[in-house]
């Protein structure tokens, strides 16, 4: 006989039952017999099996024992019972949350026939969305662990599964017990598994075992297998204790070896996998459009990719097409990946308003249940915020926003401020960097060009925009004030203004110019726009954060805004020309977020920022333009430095490591071994 299966089996009878099926289909050029260990599973494992074997089971194996042990022995245990039994010249040790390929077999007996120094060889194991679970272990320096010399991780996890390095035969440091072929004989000389682990390193163990007696360790990724990785280990908690048990074991065992044999196996790679370890985050956003959350989240959820944190992107809403069409295919293939990678139910982050129509953070936790600490991420524009916001955040077991200015408005509005943390924007310094940008040439600019980039609304102070300019210039000044607005309804900008003339009584002939670009731009036009301007200005009544300030600011141009709002976090003296401002009652009825309820603002506040004062900054920019370059030139070193994908990252990562430790998180995710 060719081949003996040995599947070592804890609960998960539906798995187990698609692996036999998957071995009876693509296992059929091979002699071969299947041995299951039963380490006492609960859930009908062992009457299937006793059923099976006296009736006789369709798309089963044609030959197939069974052993039952009556108390979870663990996974070295069950592996060496089922070899004594096995008949087969090479044995296999499979997982049963694992379905085979075809060709899953045949590949690894043919290297033992053409190849016999080969001693153990493991095969391509992909998640279910076909990304790369397993591509034989690697020894590394891990930053996180100075203590051990070097530490075992999978190759090239989460990559493509059809990516080239992934599909290089060739000698590794060790591979995965989940499936691993050995020959009969050389297991046994070895002595089989060591049983002292419990549970974990029994296969690197064994490796290393092996290499002892001088066979190569062989990745073979011809031969595929899909593996719901840890279906039959149903709490992380306490496989992390497992884990840290079993690797002193180890460690004890084979640290000197492994110092010896570092001139053979090559200088240990560094490798920083993050401080969260496998602890999955799910972040759901509208990630394809143009809104402010859909582009923070973006950001978000990318930097802990690149960080090495375990995340997934959850797309709550319908794509709008014409955005999707226009971003870069470097981000659609980032989000692409992100949203097929597998996480467990660790820690869901929602990116929404907390109410709509109804609770929409109740919602999505009745959609996305039992996971282990649920975030809301959210902003607001004004001094307070609405009742009924509160009480949705309330039922979340934290709120980030993206300032302080956020933070302290959420606090005065009922929240417990311990409750709220401060997560802000990231920068996308790639893209907004002055050097990698030729300007966007736009009919019409001349002189000296003041950009605003805003949505049309009254939150953003457009009416005293024009007051502040039309006050600070004559037409004989060689000026332009350049708008790209975006506009919700049936007006676009350029009409919008022309009834502003008319509703005004005003002459736009006698107006210094005033020039509105053609409609929405790429993400590189954006950048581009910027570098066509020589300042930005925006006398916004209330920011949550204040994204086209920090963008216009990483492009180096001198920003003029309103000294009050969540743009404080990063806009200075040093760094801006900061308006003056009244604090007033939001007016009943404005359009401050047109798909909400106006009652929503009532008792809350927001800037009126000075046109008077806003126009004279406007022309001391003008007036003063080495002054104006130097703050400009100052601005983007405070963005860049402080708000760049790792240095958010980082935030972000510390508030995880925290929520991983607190005892909300901790009693729901121990609450699963009961």
């Amino acid at each position: 006989m060719d081949l003996s299966v040995v599947i070592p089996v804890f609960n998960q009878l539906e798995l187990t039952k698609r692996c036999l099926e998957s071995l009876d289909a693509h296992t059929r050029t091979v002699s071969h017999e299947v041995i299951i260990v039963d380490n006492a599973s609960t859930d009908g494992t062992a009457e299937y099996f006793s059923t099976m074997m006296t009736q006789g089971g369709a798309g089963t194996p044609p030959s197939i024992q069974t052993i039952r042990n009556e108390e979870n022995r663990g996974f070295g245990i069950a592996c060496n019972q089922g070899a004594k039994l096995a008949r087969g010249k090479v044995l296999v040790f499979l997982n049963n949350d694992t379905e085979v390929k075809e060709g899953w077999a045949e590949w690894p007996l043919r290297d033992f026939r053409e190849q016999p120094d080969i001693g153990i060889i493991g095969n391509k194991l992909l998640y279910p969305d076909g990304t790369i679970q397993h591509a034989g272990v690697q020894f590394v320096k891990m930053v996180q662990m100075p203590q051990v010399d070097c530490w075992p991780i999978h190759r090239l996890r989460a990559v493509p599964g059809d990516l080239p390095q992934a599909n290089q035969p060739e000698d590794v440091h060790a591979v995965t017990g989940a499936c691993l072929f050995i020959p009969r004989d050389l297991f046994w000389e070895a002595g089989g598994f060591c049983e002292d682990y419990g549970m974990y390193f029994e296969d690197t163990d064994l490796n290393l075992k092996i290499r002892r007696m001088g066979r190569r360790i062989f990745y073979e990724p011809r031969s595929v297998v899909i593996h719901h990785e840890g279906k039959s280990s149903r709490n992380r908690l306490l496989g992390s204790q497992l884990l840290l048990k079993a690797a002193e074991i180890f460690y004890s065992k084979w640290e000197p070896s492994l110092k010896e044999w570092r001139a053979t196996l090559g200088p240990w790679a560094v490798v920083d996998t993050g401080p969260l370890g496998e602890l999955g985050v799910r972040w759901d956003a509208s990630f394809l459009d143009r809104s402010g959350y859909a582009q923070a989240a973006r950001q978000y959820v990318m930097a802990l990719s690149d960080a090495n944190v375990r995340a997934q992107a959850g797309i709550t809403n319908q794509m709008d097409w014409s955005y999707v069409e226009e971003m870069s295919m470097a981000t659609r293939r980032h989000l692409e990946r992100l949203a097929k990678t597998p996480v467990s139910r660790d820690v869901y982050i929602l990116s929404w308003m907390p109410v709509a129509d109804e609770d929409m953070y109740r919602f999505f936790r009745n959609l996305n249940s039992k996971f282990g600490y649920y975030v809301g991420y959210t902003t607001f524009e004004a001094d307070r915020v609405p009742e009924c916001w509160v009480n949705a955040c309330a039922g979340m077991d934290e709120i980030w926003v993206p300032s302080r200015f956020n933070r302290d408005a959420f606090a005065a509005s009922g929240l417990p401020v311990e409750k709220v943390k401060v997560v802000p924007h990231i920068l996308n310094e790639e893209l907004f960097c002055p050097k990698n940008v030729r300007p966007l040439e736009i009919s019409g600019v001349e002189g000296f060009c003041f950009l605003s980039v805003f949505e049309w609304s009254l939150r953003k102070g457009w009416d005293v925009l024009f007051k502040a300019y039309r006050q600070a210039f004559t037409k004989k000044d060689d000026v332009t004030l350049l708008i790209h607005a975006n506009c919700r309804g049936e007006l676009d900008a350029r009409e919008r203004l022309a009834k502003y003339f008319k509703e005004a009584g005003e002459d736009p002939s006698g107006w210094p110019r005033i020039v509105t670009t053609p409609g929405p731009l790429k993400e590189a036009e954006m950048a581009a726009l910027y570098r066509r301007a020589d300042a930005f200005v925006l006398p916004t009544r209330g920011e949550g954060w204040g994204i086209p300030f920090m963008e216009a600011m990483a492009m180096e141009l001198p920003a003029i805004g309103t000294g009050w709002g969540g743009q404080l976090d990063f806009m200075n003296d040093a760094n801006s020309y900061l308006a003056d401002f009244e604090l007033r009652e939001i007016p009943h009825g404005c359009d401050l977020r047109p798909v909400l309820h106006p009652e929503f603002y009532w008792g809350a506040r927001w800037a009126e920022p000075s046109a008077d004062h806003m126009a004279r900054l406007m022309r001391q920019v003008y007036e003063r333009r080495e002054e104006a370059k130097e703050k400009g030139r100052a601005a983007r070193a405070f963005v860049t430095e402080n708000f760049n994908r790792e240095r958010v990252a980082a935030t972000i990562i510390k508030h995880l490591k925290r929520i991983r430790m607190s005892p909300v998180f901790v009693e729901r995710k121990t609450r699963e071994i009961r």
